[in-house]
């Protein structure tokens, strides 16, 4: 065998290892796109409404939101736009503030004693929401409305 093939057959052999121990990665979706969000049922034009806008389902659970939102209802429903990075998953939770504590107020047996709201959930449940009930994909421009609850 002649040198120059014995070159070239090490070349294509460390070339096709380095390739196999370093796999091309996955390119992150860096794109933007708006989120249209509606909020109905507003029963008392009271308060604040806040939006808390969640990644995953360890942000849900330990309600640390990764982008939060105040409006001030005028009227039975309010609205809002933002721009999150596309193709991920979302979870939305909205909550009525009355008193603008910042916090859910509940009663004695642990009840809603203002109204929230959740994307995904439409009626009343005894069940404590997860991500994985509340969660959507967000690929492309998008408006989803989120209907409050009340006790």
């Amino acid at each position: 065998m002649s040198l120059i093939f014995m070159i070239n057959f090490f070349f294509i052999v460390t070339s096709l290892l380095w390739l196999l121990s370093n796999p091309p990665r996955a390119h992150k979706s860096t794109k933007q796109v708006t989120l249209k969000i509606s909020i109905t049922n507003i029963k008392k034009v009271k308060g604040n409404v806040l939006v808390s806008v969640y990644e995953n389902a360890e942000s849900f659970l330990s309600r640390k939101s990764f982008k939060d939102i105040a409006i001030t209802p005028k009227t039975t429903s309010c609205k809002s736009t933002i721009k999150l990075q596309a193709n991920k998953e979302y979870a939305i939770a909205v909550l009525q503030d009355f008193n603008d504590n910042g916090k859910m107020d509940k009663n004695l047996f642990g009840i809603p004693k203002e109204p929230f709201g959740i994307s995904g959930v439409q009626k009343k449940t005894l069940k404590k929401p997860t991500f994985k009930d509340a969660a959507f994909f967000l690929d492309k421009n998008m408006s989803i409305s989120i209907n409050l609850i009340h006790y």
